[in-house]
């Protein structure tokens, strides 16, 4: 399985070096169909081969040579252009579609834990039943345990923030103000003194802000704002159509993470966390976290972070299926 995904990934990362046949009006890349069906041609043809004269199984020989064919196949292609000229790898190469294509690899070898963990009590049909119920349930957790796990409507989308005043960028000090600018004015009201939390997904999940108790008091009153019994507090100053004014308030400054930022989401609250939904959302394997097409087709970067995340995910979620592995293998009949 992890051989003929392996196999397709890269034939795809050949086909797509110029969007090839996109459009019914797009040519033909020809360097592309050489070098692809040609690899594939070639293991065939020696899989063959062996199954003939050695008597060598057919199908896992033609897996072993496909994928190392197809990367000579793509790499050589990334020295050939759509015209049969030399030219530099940097040219056709896309950093993102390959980053994506390794996030795929790793869900990837999470279905390979799944089958093998199967196959130690079930048939070879039962097994793909196994494997294509995980598949489609990992697609749909997001939206029967996901959505339930944390619970916060976000008020408004930040389009643009900036600090009151140049020196105060980090947010992180008594008194330091942020001017945001909404994608639309806020869902709801918001009143001087209103609390307010910011973060970069809009379930409220991961919050910049930590918790705090609210402000009481005369918001346009020095004294009340910044006395030292104050509690630690971020509030709304001004709100007018699109633009929200936004302020440390307190004996003490709120220990924020980050300044707001562009593309975060507003609440006026801290986000609740369903303690039921969110542990099995959590244990469930979800194959989002691995699928990055919306980032590639929108041309948005795939942080270094996320891609590390993900691999930690992803190697969590093998240990657990080949350790079951293990323990459902221990006491099977064999031979």
């Amino acid at each position: 399985i992890l051989l003929s995904v392996g196999a397709m990934i890269i034939f795809l990362l050949m086909a797509i070096r110029h969007g090839v046949m996109s459009n019914a009006s797009d040519t033909v890349d020809s360097p592309t169909v050489l070098f692809g069906l040609g690899a594939v041609g070639v293991s065939l043809i020696l899989a063959g081969w062996c199954n003939f004269f050695y008597g060598w199984n057919f199908a896992q020989v033609a897996m072993v040579l496909l994928t190392p064919s197809l990367v000579i196949g793509y790499v050589l292609l990334l020295n050939v252009s759509a015209k049969w000229t030399w030219q530099d790898m940097s040219v056709d190469f896309k950093p993102q579609i390959t980053t994506a294509c390794f996030a795929l690899t790793l869900g990837t070898l999470v279905l390979t834990s799944v089958a093998l963990a199967a196959s130690a009590r079930l048939n070879q049909v039962m097994t793909i039943f196994v494997c294509l119920g995980v598949f489609l349930a990992s697609l749909l957790t997001n939206y029967f345990v996901g959505r339930y796990a944390y619970s916060n409507p976000d008020i408004g989308i930040v389009t643009v923030a900036a600090p009151a005043d140049p020196t105060q960028k980090e947010f992180n000090r008594q008194g330091d103000t942020y001017n945001l600018e909404l994608r639309k004015p806020p869902d709801m009201p918001l009143k001087p003194g209103e609390s307010i939390y910011y973060g970069s997904n809009g379930s409220g999940f991961d919050l910049a802000v930590p918790s705090f108790k609210g402000f009481v008091g005369d918001i346009n009153d020095a004294d009340q704002m910044f006395a030292a019994s104050v509690p630690s507090a971020l509030v709304v100053t001004k709100s007018e159509g699109k633009s929200v004014t936004v302020r440390q308030v307190g004996g003490k400054p709120v220990a924020v993470r980050r300044p707001p930022a562009p593309d975060d989401f507003l609440f006026i609250r801290p986000t609740r966390v369903n303690f039921v939904a969110m542990p099995l959302w959590a244990v469930l394997p979800n194959m989002h976290y691995f699928w990055l097409l919306d980032a590639v087709s929108q041309n948005e970067p795939v942080p270094l972070e996320y891609v590390l995340e993900a691999m930690v995910h992803a190697g969590a979620m093998i240990t657990v299926f080949l350790s079951l592995a293990v323990i459902l293998f221990q006491k099977r009949d064999v031979g």
